[in-house]
């Protein structure tokens, strides 16, 4: 009678190779393509050895038949798993081992659209031409369980798609903080100072709630403020008249208004005695135009 032998054992390194569980064979990584960047899918590589008797190695028939199947002996479908040997898909995730063989490298893959993670089941002995497993005696045709199996499916995001997302994450994080802090630190806007009006020697009206800055010139700029520049540093206001041949930039300050105090004007109170060096909500001042002597009467609102 022969007595032909099989003993199988594991052999991997600790990247591989979980210290804790012999049978976890390891993780196996997936990511989809985003835009340029490529799906990219990273297989678990394990190395069995086997160790077949000096009878059976003699014996050019003999062979063992090694199926990967789930808990309830079902075969693993390759629409989700996928075992290869030397980037050589195994049919049915079943391969037939020559008693010659000393030692195979298997490639585990998942297919994208398995579900991600823990996967067990079990390598077993399907077909053979053996008397013997390990210490266990073998009869024709009898099936066998070698050893349970644990990979783990771990899907990620792109690399692109995630260094996107923090940069956009960041960006938004910057812009929040722009609009809720720094921008009202860099460009402060009118708050408590509603409107200017000027009384006289014309009617005009202009709104300052939410402005930045308020111009008193000629004529408008030839370029318009953009609606970038608007969003990010607030709106300019224009009081426009012939009267303003220089221009006179009313900036923000604490529930009042300040004028630069350009050449060629004299900022001074309702009485045309003291110089102010802001403008309050109901006040009245003048604004004298030196070279004409025309003197501007407006009203803080």
């Amino acid at each position: 009678m022969r007595h032909y032998t099989l003993f199988l054992f594991i052999v991997a390194s600790c990247l591989l190779l979980s210290c804790k569980d012999n049978n976890t064979i390891g993780d196996v990584k997936y990511h989809p393509s985003f835009l340029w960047s490529k799906a990219e899918i990273v297989p678990v590589k394990k190395t069995f050895d086997f160790d077949f008797s000096e009878d059976a190695q003699n014996d050019p028939n003999s062979y063992a038949e090694l199926q990967f199947t789930d808990n309830d002996h079902q075969p693993i479908s390759t629409d989700i798993m996928q075992v290869s040997i030397d980037d050589e898909p195994l049919p049915n995730n079943k391969i037939r081992i020559d008693s010659k063989v000393k030692s195979l490298t298997f490639s585990f893959t998942f297919t994208p659209e398995a579900e991600s993670g823990k996967y067990q089941g079990i390598l077993r002995l399907v077909g053979h031409d053996l008397d013997r497993l390990d210490s266990q005696m073998l009869s024709p045709g009898q099936q066998v369980d070698v050893m349970q199996w644990t990979l783990i499916y771990k899907k990620s995001m792109n690399p692109l798609a995630k260094c996107l997302m923090w940069l956009l994450i960041l960006l938004a994080a910057a812009m929040l903080l722009w609009f809720i802090l720094f921008r009202r630190l860099c460009f402060p806007t009118f708050h408590g100072v509603h409107k200017l009006q000027v009384v006289d020697p014309y009617y005009s009206s202009k709104t300052l709630t939410g402005k930045r800055l308020l111009i008193l010139c000629a004529e408008k700029p030839a370029k318009p403020q953009g609606a970038l520049n608007k969003l990010f540093t607030g709106e300019i206001a224009y009081e426009v008249n012939p009267l303003w041949k220089t221009p006179i930039e009313v900036t923000p300050a604490k529930k009042s208004a300040r004028a630069t105090n350009k050449p060629g004007y004299l900022f001074l109170s309702a009485d045309g005695i003291s110089l102010p060096t802001k403008w309050v909500v109901g006040g009245e001042y003048i604004i004298e135009i030196i070279e004409s002597k025309e003197k501007v009467r407006i009203k803080i609102i």
